[in-house]
């Protein structure tokens, strides 16, 4: 069993957790008026998130697997990642004017 943490390969989820917790921030201290603040926010971590997972597409050819082949990163986990990102940005997107 061994144990090895391949960080490029968790750096997407890593992202969106430090990603959560400053929006949240933001959220709680800004005023009413300057909200919009938060999904501006949410869209840079959204993109921030999204340049590991180009970068593991674009490089990689074998799979990155962790913790006994529990996870695995490849193509196919990419490619969901970057569809659940695509999704957060259409959410985030839709939901700018609605907090303004």
């Amino acid at each position: 069993m061994s144990f090895e943490l391949d960080y490029l390969a968790l750096s997407p989820e890593i992202i969106l957790a430090a990603g959560v917790i400053l929006v949240l921030a933001i959220d709680v201290t800004v005023t009413r008026d300057k909200k919009w603040l938060a999904a501006v926010a949410a869209i840079g971590v959204l993109t921030v998130a999204l340049l590991p997972l180009a970068w593991m597409f674009l490089t990689d050819d074998a799979p990155r697997v962790m913790f006994d082949g529990a996870y695995v990163v490849d193509d196919f986990a990419l490619l969901l990642k970057g569809l659940f990102l695509a999704a957060g940005y259409i959410v985030l997107l839709m939901s700018v004017s609605y907090i303004e």
